[in-house]
């Protein structure tokens, strides 16, 4: 099974910033997307709604550069990279999005910061608990 990874494809809504105004990344993001781009992985960012305003306000924290891709919808995320959805997992804070995408053969993980309401095996509780999933890569 191992390899079989390509990329990670993060959903927009509090998967790496605290939500409110005042936009701040979560401790843990930085080194992890710098441990994923170090091993090769690839990663895309699948927005709620519009894309326009994210890789300005990635910029403006400093991780725009760690994403080849911004798309509204998994599918145009994968495609950009040029991957299958098996070789892509996607991370969001909304289970129900995680499932639709497992069903439509994408790895899948539901970012559940409070530990609950989530199978064991299909949440992370942060960001950096991704590392974990890195020998995939």
């Amino acid at each position: 099974m191992a390899g079989w990874l390509r990329a990670v494809l993060f959903g927009s809504g509090g998967v790496l910033t605290r939500p409110g105004a005042e936009r701040e990344l979560y401790p843990e993001v930085l080194p992890t997307l710098r441990e994923l781009r170090r091993r090769g992985g690839r990663m895309a960012v699948v927005a709620d709604g519009t894309v326009p305003d994210l890789p300005s306000s990635h910029a403006e924290l400093g991780i725009d550069g760690f994403f080849e891709a911004y798309a509204v919808r998994r599918e145009q995320a994968s495609g950009a990279l040029e991957l299958r959805p098996e070789q892509c997992l996607f991370v969001d804070r909304d289970p129900e999005r995680v499932a639709v995408a497992v069903e439509r053969g994408y790895a899948g993980r539901v970012l559940c910061r409070d530990g609950t309401g989530v199978p064991p095996d299909a949440k992370v509780l942060s960001v950096g608990e991704l590392t974990e999933l890195l020998a995939l890569f």
